[in-house]
């Protein structure tokens, strides 16, 4: 393992604020006689954030910075040392105030650090992953409320023109045969038959809430086909709604949510395929 030191460079937008930006880590490995510096490409994280950054002057001092580096085959002005690194500057510091003070002193840079590494280069690249590239962060979908999916459907109906037209109704009233003033679905039509379409939020953590909402809703459709079965008349029940992935953790009670309201003859639509769900059935019903 080879005792190498860093220092972090630093751009500060309102010298005033001396809010810090790290930009670019340098790297020394006095026994390796390696030095060698790496810089941000894309500054729109910094000027997304303060408009006022100019990209340009960032460019330029990242290039400056690396064509000095570049000849400064010997940063101290005198023969390497081995012993002891840790006494010994990644750069001289009169190097660094100078180039710092053509800026306007918007730069600055650490104190130098400590590291210990069998590759240079690589650890040159560790060091800026951690300090000074963007770290992605974990997007989290956000979890749809019956409200929220509700509004998506609407939506995607009103659109169709389905709605204008008289096609589909919303609210969706009818009566059950416990329910005699009639059980309230998202969407409906009753016409020579009974459709019904309802949005479903499974999107949940608890297992216990999506089985329940599942049999709350076959219960209701089972009330409403026990009574019209007495007309003739045939139910039809879509429930569209989010699952979570299946390798999430929360994934836990969505196959049998499903599964019970398979088993009540709902058809099950996710609702990334709503959209066409919605233009089959105008579709049909103005084909």
């Amino acid at each position: 393992m080879e005792s190498c030191r860093y220092i972090v460079a630093r751009f500060v937008p309102d010298p005033a604020r001396d809010e810090p930006l790290n930009i670019g880590i340098v790297l020394q490995c006095v026994s390796r006689k390696f030095i060698d510096c790496r810089f941000l490409e894309d500054f729109r994280r910094i000027t997304q954030a303060r408009p006022e950054v100019e990209a340009r002057l960032l460019r330029e001092f990242g290039r400056e910075f690396r064509e000095r580096v570049a000849s400064f085959s010997n940063p101290f002005s005198q023969p390497f040392i081995p012993e002891p690194p840790e006494h010994q500057s990644v750069i001289d510091p009169a190097f660094l105030d100078d180039i710092a003070a053509q800026y306007g002193n918007r730069f600055q840079f650490t104190s130098p650090r400590g590291t210990l590494t069998t590759d240079p280069v690589q650890e040159l690249n560790h060091l800026f992953d951690t300090f000074v590239a963007e770290r992605r962060r974990e997007v989290k979908r956000q979890r749809l409320t019956h409200y929220r999916l509700r509004e998506k459907l609407h939506a995607l109906f009103d659109r169709s023109q389905l709605l204008a037209a008289r096609l589909v109704q919303q609210p969706f009233i009818i009566p059950g045969k416990v329910k005699q003033d009639g059980w309230q679905f998202d969407f409906g039509r009753d016409d020579h038959n009974i459709s019904i379409y309802q949005s479903l939020a499974l999107d949940v953590t608890e297992e216990e809430d999506k089985i329940d909402r599942a049999m709350v809703l076959r219960g209701r459709i089972q009330d409403v086909k026990e009574a019209v079965h007495t007309n003739g008349k045939r139910v039809e029940a879509y429930a569209l709604t989010y699952f979570l992935p299946e390798e999430s953790r929360e994934y836990v009670g969505s196959t049998e949510a499903r599964k019970i309201l398979l088993e009540g003859d709902v058809e099950v639509v996710r609702f990334e395929g709503a959209a066409d769900f919605v233009a089959r059935l105008r579709a049909q019903l103005l084909g």
